[in-house]
C-alpha cells in the first residue's frame, strides 16, 4: 500500500511469511528505493504464517525454520514486492484516511500470565477512496 501526500510518501507492506529477516528487509528496501528514491518511509510486517514459502532466511536458524536458503526465493519475494508496490502506486486515487478501534477484551488472553496485562483493542486504518472505488 502506498500512502502519499504532496510532502511525503510511505510504503506499507505485509508479507505472508513467518518473519521478515533483516537481510530480506534490506534487499526489499534497496529494491524499492532504487526504483523510487522519493520514498520517505517503508514499513514491513509479516503475517507470521507457519505455512508460507520457505528458503528465504539464511543461517542455521533459517535452515531449521524455513528450509535450505535459496537466493532465487529471495529474488522472487523482492521482485514481487516491488511489482506490488508499483501497481499500488499506479492505482493511487485521492482518499480519506481514518483510524478506528474495537474492544476485544473478551476475545484475548495473556497466555504467559493469565493475570497479566492485555492489549484489549483491535485497531484498524480505514482508507476510503473519494470516488468509492476499491483497489
Amino acid at each position: 500500500m502506498v500512502l502519499a501526500t504532496q510532502q511525503i510518501k510511505m510504503i506499507v507492506i505485509s508479507l505472508d511469511l513467518w518473519i521478515i529477516h533483516p537481510s530480506l528487509s534490506q534487499k526489499i528496501r534497496e529494491s524499492l528505493l532504487t526504483d523510487d528514491p522519493t520514498i520517505d518511509g517503508i514499513f514491513l510486517s509479516a503475517t507470521h504464517t507457519h505455512h508460507g514459502i520457505g528458503g528465504w532466511m539464511p543461517g542455521l536458524a533459517g535452515r531449521f525454520f524455513t528450509g535450505s536458503y535459496d537466493e532465487d526465493i529471495v529474488d522472487l519475494i523482492v521482485l514481487n514486492t516491488l511489482k506490488a508496490v508499483q501497481k499500488s502506486q499506479s492505482e493511487m486515487k485521492p482518499s480519506k484516511l481514518s483510524y478506528t478501534r474495537a474492544p476485544t477484551s473478551k476475545l484475548v488472553v495473556n497466555r504467559l500470565n493469565p493475570e497479566g496485562s492485555l492489549d484489549a483493542w483491535a485497531r484498524a486504518i480505514l482508507i476510503e477512496r473519494d470516488d468509492s472505488s476499491k483497489g
